[in-house]
């Protein structure tokens, strides 16, 4: 019986879970091995200790699982009220920079150069331009791609294009073909020697 498989069968003779036909057998192997025998003890020993620290475990404190439940409800309220707290400065927050940006664009619309606004109408004029200008890309980003999927929307429809990709496939596959049959590894020949 080789080393580990003696393990498990002390492991479960020490756990009662072994057949009492196999006991015998264990006993057997133990008087005839020193090293079985200091598995054994070693196991045993493991066994013990674990059985000592099992029975000294203790009880929690009185009062433990009220506490315990009392601080997850006390948790899960702590989370909403930081959950609305959130919401309200993200609330404020977007107003307020809303409301800035839309005096910032009303007083450079209006061309007010003597208004009460912090910023000077230089600098309200160029983010101006650079909002337009970034608006305009995108949309011309957008009508492009819209025109893209509109034409090759209007493409696929067309028997020719079918014919086309048929035809590219075909080419496509053919050239694949011929570069594997061109690359393709010679067996190696090895002249006999006489």
């Amino acid at each position: 019986m080789n080393r580990d498989d003696f393990a498990e069968k002390v492991s479960q003779w020490l756990d009662d879970e072994l057949p009492h036909s196999e006991v015998a057998e264990l006993k057997t192997a133990l008087s005839q091995s020193d090293e079985h025998r200091q598995i054994y003890q070693e196991l045993k020993e493991i066994d013990s200790m674990l059985t000592i620290a099992g029975s000294e475990m203790t009880a929690p404190l009185a009062g433990f699982s009220e506490r315990f439940e009392a601080r997850l409800v006390q948790q899960e309220t702590d989370r909403k009220e930081k959950k609305w707290m959130a919401v309200v400065a993200l609330f404020l927050g977007a107003t307020f920079l809303s409301t800035l940006v839309l005096s910032v664009l009303i007083n450079g619309a209006l061309g007010i150069v003597g208004s009460t606004s912090a910023l000077d109408v230089g600098i309200v004029s160029q983010w101006q331009i650079i909002l337009i200008t970034g608006i305009n890309y995108v949309l011309t980003i957008a009508n492009l791609f819209s025109v893209l999927l509109k034409a090759s929307l209007i493409t696929m429809t067309q028997p020719l294009f079918w014919a086309c990709a048929l035809v590219s496939a075909m080419v496509t596959g053919g050239w694949f073909r011929l570069m594997q049959l061109l690359h393709r590894q010679q067996p190696l020949a090895l002249p006999i020697l006489a």
